[in-house]
């Protein structure tokens, strides 16, 4: 392990396509890399869905499904800052990738797997500057659950 902190490497891509501005998010590794004119301006570790079926009762609407973030090719289309309730509980500082339901967003709790209902978590604290490195909308975001 020592000889990796002595010379750290960049994580591969996620994606064959490598824009210069982009968000790459490892499911497999619950890592998140943003890159900034094809530089890594950003590593962190996220929590991603759990995989389990959630049923939650009202008054979150009595919504059920099973907690899995999606794979694939997304753009983030928006930022709202602060606590935002959502009908499965609060993001904070979210920038959406699919409508007003996944996004990656900050949390209290952001342990080294996944448990989430699906968003990407990030670390509060990295929440509070994430979505000021990248261009919203429009960053490309690629999320993958190999490499």
């Amino acid at each position: 392990m020592e000889h990796r902190l002595a010379d750290p490497q960049a994580p591969r891509p996620v994606s064959s396509h490598t824009p210069n501005n982009r968000i790459d998010v490892s499911l497999r590794h619950e890592y998140l890399v943003l890159y900034r004119h094809g530089e890594v301006r950003l590593i962190s570790h996220i929590s991603s869905g759990g995989g389990y079926f959630f049923c939650d009762p009202p008054p979150n609407q009595g919504i059920c499904g099973y907690a899995i973030t999606p794979h694939g090719n997304f753009t983030a289309l928006s930022f709202v800052p602060g606590q935002v309730k959502v009908p499965l509980g609060e993001m904070y500082n979210p920038v959406f990738f699919i409508g007003r339901e996944f996004a990656i967003h900050g949390d209290s709790y952001v342990p080294l797997q996944p448990v989430s209902h699906g968003c990407v978590r990030i670390p509060n604290n990295i929440a509070n500057f994430f979505h000021t490195l990248f261009t919203i909308p429009g960053t490309k975001i690629y999320i993958r659950r190999s490499r």
